[in-house]
């Protein structure tokens, strides 16, 4: 079995993929949005994660420089955090994501590999406050993939757990900071690609399920190929679902199969057991990669859509109150409350942008 650093690149290369050449979203960007504010891809690496507080300052992770960046509403340099190393609040194994939580103003980043936590103090002066590595009894190879701030003491974090013959298994647990207490809160659906090793578990238009964490509303879950959202408490319980309002649906190509499962092989090395699954006879459309809520409870979700060699790039999302934005370029919204949306912006040399942009009023 291969290393655990090499089966956590396998697996952030795979969820990158992005497969539906033909599954185009017409007619449906009614609303076209231009960023407010860009912070050029020269001031970083490879941006991952973007956090925000009620006064506009933004927070950026860069995984390339291993630091965090802190701007203000403006987009001037504030303050520096983390670095590359092996101390506390330095990472050692590649920063990951990051999570606010505005009632404390700690915030937190997290490390893939090593499972380590970190976290800052940002007001009223940056000071460090500690370096955690979460440890899971019953999963030995588990992996942090995502943190979120639930409350002044506590995170909800998404583990992915690698079984018997290479199957995946994810579920959400809950972190006490004072107490340093990590207790499960449920196991959530694995990808529909069963038995097939660590990557192929992964490939993108494969049903899977996404999540979204929004204090004082709940747990959103997504399972990709049933459209509906469910909203859950700490306690695992459904509070209330949602099926999205997206309708058209086509087929996976024959050609768009096997070019991504060309790339997955080109992932593995050479005597690697990777056992492929057959190509999907059923149809999925829209092909949604992302969730997140806004701090009123709207869900939004990132449609994949397929464009023509050459041709312009357009990100699309639905949210609930607005419908249908179009963004033009590849962005994945981070953050979105007190009426604006924060994201990140790959450019066509493959460099990381952060953009902001500001949102209509709601049309509910």
């Amino acid at each position: 079995m291969p290393g655990r650093s090499w089966i956590k690149g396998i697996l952030a290369l795979c969820l990158l993929l992005g497969l539906a050449r033909e599954n185009r979203v017409r007619g449906q960007d009614t609303l076209r949005l231009a960023p407010d504010l860009v912070l050029p891809a020269e001031r970083f690496g490879r941006v991952v994660g973007v956090a925000s507080d009620a006064a506009g300052r933004l927070f950026v992770a860069d995984n390339a420089s291993h630091h965090i960046y802190l701007f203000d509403a403006r987009g001037h340099a504030l303050d520096t955090l983390g670095g590359p190393g092996e101390g506390p609040g330095e990472f050692k194994m590649g920063l990951w994501g990051i999570a606010y939580e505005p009632s404390t103003s700690v915030l937190y980043a997290f490390e893939t590999v090593s499972n380590r936590l970190h976290a800052w103090k940002l007001h009223p002066e940056v000071r460090f406050l500690d370096t955690r590595t979460l440890t899971v009894p019953s999963a030995p190879m588990a992996g942090l993939l995502e943190i979120w701030a639930w409350g002044p003491d506590t995170l909800i974090v998404r583990l992915m757990s690698i079984q018997k013959g290479g199957r995946l298994a994810q579920a959400l647990w809950m972190y006490q900071w004072s107490s340093e207490q990590l207790s499960p809160l449920f196991a959530l659906p694995d990808s529909d690609s069963f038995d097939m090793g660590v990557a192929a578990g992964f490939l993108p238009f494969m049903a899977r399920t996404l999540v979204a964490v929004q204090p004082s509303i709940g747990i959103a879950t997504l399972w990709t190929d049933s459209l509906t959202v469910r909203i859950y408490d700490l306690a695992g319980r459904q509070r209330s679902s949602r099926s999205l309002p997206l309708y058209y649906r086509a087929p996976l190509s024959q050609e768009d199969w096997e070019q991504a499962v060309d790339q997955v092989r080109r992932l593995v090395p050479p005597g690697y057991p990777l056992k492929m699954p057959e190509r999907p006879q059923r149809t999925h459309w829209p092909y949604v990669n992302a969730l997140l809520m806004d701090n009123q409870g709207h869900i939004w979700v990132r449609i994949e859509q397929g464009n023509a060699p050459g041709a312009s790039r357009r990100t699309i999302y639905w949210a609930e109150g607005l419908g249908f934005i179009a963004f033009e370029g590849e962005v994945t919204l981070k953050t979105i409350h007190h009426s604006h949306a924060w994201g990140i912006q790959v450019d066509p040399d493959g460099l990381t942008s952060v953009v902001r942009y500001r949102l209509p009023e709601s049309q509910n």
